[in-house]
């Protein structure tokens, strides 16, 4: 195909390739097979005119054409002198994505310098540029009514353990987070674990969220001997072994001597607690025995107790019968006044309730208005009253018919 022919005439087109010389304009590369050596490239100048270029093949002698048109060669990716800086969009700015690609597109027309490049990121977009003036005018004047912020870099590296992680999961996922330096598959003795470790710049985070695949546990990765008890074994540099566990979050590792003290000091404690417990129980036991002892001999003195009540209430009630004189056994007896009037008294108080207040003087009076027997007394005979009576008639003013 010679120059000046137009697209249209050729075969439908294979995948381009675009690049930038150092004049401004846009050339674009159809790559063919590698059988054949030569190649043919589009040429955009401003003017949104397109034109083919023949290019003569790699091995080829030059020739007047291909020197004619020396200036419209491609010219070779410019390498990379500094580091690319990391510029986020501020929380102010209201730009969708689609708007944040235009904006980065202009700002590559127009500042090639810069050679910016727009990223998504986890959740926030950014872009990377070359130089410090790029930084500089983008974090202070701005672009487009857009101002862009650095990264807060508090210089501070912490060493992770992220677990679990998938071995299927490749471990760079994590460097889509910006804090995140660089992460490495955790291998034990050749052998692959489900674990990374990584490098965390600034504050250390309770998860790292890995892209598609949700988020993971970060624990902190400590070096030095900790005690604590340990799990799986892997030799150390120096020969020595270590002893590798979790304490809450982080990772530890543990020498063979501590780990030997360790299981010492255990050992000690075990027997103090065995030495603690058969202490307790002999003081228990000897607790128990004492507790019987003091319980037996109350039960001996409850006992003893029950048997002088027993006994002196026998005593009382014998008494109380011996006392006890009715009024049948009153003729058989030979008796004086005043025992006489005490059983008279007792015989009526038993008889009837009502006269258990009464004294000798009202119950005389209340027998001297009676016709036979005195009220409530049943069984003594009229002749025993008027014997008391006349009795009393001799030594007080009373007197009875």
């Amino acid at each position: 195909m010679r120059v000046g022919e137009t697209v249209q005439q050729r075969r439908p087109v294979r995948p381009l390739r675009t690049t930038v010389n150092s004049e401004g304009t846009f050339q674009v590369y159809q790559s063919r097979k590698k059988k054949r050596n030569d190649r043919e490239s589009l040429e955009c100048n401003g003017d949104n005119n397109i034109k083919l270029i023949n290019k003569r093949p790699r091995d080829a002698a030059p020739d007047a054409e291909s020197t004619a048109e020396e200036d419209t060669q491609p010219v070779d990716k410019t390498k990379v002198t500094g580091e690319r800086k990391r510029l986020y969009f501020s929380n102010s700015c209201v730009l969708t994505l689609s708007q944040k690609r235009l904006w980065s597109a202009k700002l590559a027309q127009q500042y090639r310098s810069f050679k910016p490049t727009l990223k998504e990121g986890l959740n926030r977009p950014f872009i990377t540029v070359e130089e410090t003036e790029a930084v500089v005018k983008l974090t202070t004047e701005g672009y487009d009514g857009v101002v862009m912020e650095q990264p807060k870099d508090t210089g501070n590296l912490t060493k992770v353990f992220i677990a679990p992680y998938d071995r299927l999961l490749d471990p760079e996922l994590l460097l889509d987070d910006d804090r995140v330096v660089w992460a490495k598959r955790h291998v034990v003795r050749g052998e692959k674990k489900k674990s990374v470790v990584a490098l965390v710049r600034g504050e250390v985070p309770e998860k790292l969220h890995v892209l598609g695949n949700g988020y993971r546990r970060v624990h902190k990765y400590i070096e030095q001997p900790i005690t604590a008890v340990g799990g799986t074994t892997r030799p150390g540099a120096a020969g020595t072994r270590f002893a590798v566990g979790f304490v809450g979050k982080s990772i530890i590792l543990l020498s063979a001597d501590i780990m030997r003290e360790m299981r010492e000091n255990f050992a000690k404690l075990y027997e103090k607690v065995d030495t603690l417990e058969k202490k307790y129980e002999a003081k228990m036991d000897t607790l128990e025995k004492k507790c019987e002892e003091k319980i037996n001999a109350m039960e001996k003195k409850y006992e003893a107790l029950k048997k002088e009540m027993s006994a002196a209430k026998g005593n009382n009630n014998k008494k109380d019968d011996e006392e006890e004189i009715t009024p049948l056994e009153l003729k058989q007896k030979k008796i004086t006044q005043s025992s006489l009037w005490e059983a008279v008294v007792i015989a009526v108080k038993v008889n009837n309730p009502s006269c258990v207040k009464m004294t000798k003087d009202e119950l005389l009076r209340a027998i001297k208005k009676g016709n036979s027997t005195a009220p409530g007394a049943d069984g003594i005979t009229y002749d025993i009253l008027n014997y008391l009576a006349s009795m009393d008639n001799r030594q007080s003013s009373f007197g009875f018919v």
